[in-house]
């Protein structure tokens, strides 16, 4: 999680740093947009190119994604705006932007090995969030990306952490993805996935994976969440990270 004026970056890493910088940027030089276009609510844009021509439409945080992940940025030798190179999973990176609206963005491996980049507009509708997962499917190898757009999620907590703890929860063995897409009516029970709910369950691979008390495979690594308070204007985040240690 990275804070600049207005409002927040989610992603992992330098990914995060380089959203957060470009936002800083943008919020200084960024100028009405006098052209009369209106941008629709949820936009999928196939190409870096193509969502550069709609970067003077799209509101803020969109626009934000678009010129932060446009070019490769090297860390270490490896490319923080596309796919992790963690063969054969090829993790996809998951980033995230909260300003004015909200944005998020999925960089994955497509099967001729060429990366690419995928850009949602996300409305911000009381009382409703949008998940993005990396995985979807069953864990096998090679592990299938998420397609499509967000799921709707229920937001039936009062805070991002009660959330992230329930989404979390609703991830585990027992459940899968599907209970995550079923907080939306408030309960927790178990169902039968789809492929577009059991997104997460597979998320970051067998190097990954630890077992749970029942012996079955726990694929959980992180959860983020972040609320908007829209009368106040305020923004709260919580993440949920096995990998790392501290709150």
């Amino acid at each position: 999680l990275r804070p600049f004026p207005g409002g927040l970056a989610v992603s992992n890493g330098a990914q995060t740093d380089l959203i957060a910088a470009t936002a800083r940027g943008l919020v200084q030089e960024r100028a009405a947009c006098t052209d009369g276009k209106v941008p629709p609510k949820r936009e999928l844009l196939s190409s870096n190119e193509e969502a550069l021509s709609y970067m003077s439409i799209f509101p803020l945080s969109m626009s934000i994604l678009t010129k932060a992940l446009l070019h490769s940025y090297y860390i270490s030798g490896v490319d923080v705006t596309t796919y992790e190179p963690d063969a054969p999973a090829f993790t996809p990176r998951i980033s995230g932007c909260l300003a004015d609206n909200a944005a998020l963005t999925i960089a994955r491996r497509m099967p001729d090995g060429e990366p690419r980049q995928q850009y949602y507009s996300v409305p911000l509708i009381p009382g409703r969030g949008d998940l993005l997962a990396t995985y979807r499917g069953e864990n096998r190898d090679p592990l299938p990306t998420f397609e499509g757009e967000p799921q709707p999620v229920g937001l039936t907590k009062e805070t991002p952490r009660e959330m992230a703890e329930a989404v979390f929860e609703a991830l585990g063995p027992k459940g899968g993805a599907a209970r995550a897409t079923d907080l939306s009516s408030g309960s927790a029970r178990a169902a039968e996935p789809s492929d577009a709910a059991r997104a997460a369950d597979s998320n970051n691979g067998s190097d990954r994976a630890t077992t749970s008390s029942d012996g079955e495979p726990d694929l959980r690594v992180s959860v983020a969440v972040v609320f908007r308070d829209r009368g106040a204007g305020r923004l709260d985040a919580a993440i949920i990270n096995r990998t790392e240690e501290g709150p």
